[in-house]
């Protein structure tokens, strides 16, 4: 199964009669999405920026189709931002979508760093050396995630 794992909080898994995963995501795990967008809006951010409540399909809790496949950043890839450059090199985060996608919510380490369209990048500035969790979830409420490191160079 791709995006998400077995057991993990606020998720139930399932196999409809055709086989492909149904993901039934939580009443609690719903909030908690909403409260962790509303909680790391970033300050140049207006209340127009996110949304003020979740699509219907995560409320309802029946997802069907296949979860956001992230391209960049690499899988457990290493990021090597210079030195001189800091605090202007920046990360593209894109993703592969089903064709019902309309929007793409970008974490990093539960931190929202933004919203993308299908097919356009959003690019993160890291902070810091160290090691991240790059997610990204659609409006349907499905979901990916990959390990990232970023280091400093000279």
């Amino acid at each position: 199964m791709r995006g998400g794992q077995r057991g993990s909080p606020g998720h139930q898994h399932a196999v409809c009669a055709a086989g492909a995963v149904k993901l039934v995501l939580s009443d609690e795990a719903s909030f908690m999405v909403m409260d962790m967008l509303r909680k790391n809006r970033r300050p140049d951010e207006t209340s127009s920026a996110q949304p003020d409540r979740l699509p219907v399909y995560w409320k309802t809790g029946t997802l069907v189709g296949d979860p956001p496949q992230i391209t960049s950043p690499l899988h457990g890839g290493t990021y090597a931002l210079r030195l001189a450059q800091l605090g202007r090199e920046r990360i593209a985060c894109t993703a592969t979508t089903d064709a019902d996608v309309h929007a793409l919510y970008w974490f990093v380490n539960d931190a929202y760093i933004g919203h993308s369209a299908p097919g356009q990048a959003l690019y993160w500035q890291p902070p810091a050396a160290g090691s991240y969790t790059a997610r990204v979830g659609d409006e349907h409420g499905r979901s990916n995630q990959r390990p990232l490191g970023v280091s400093l160079v000279e």
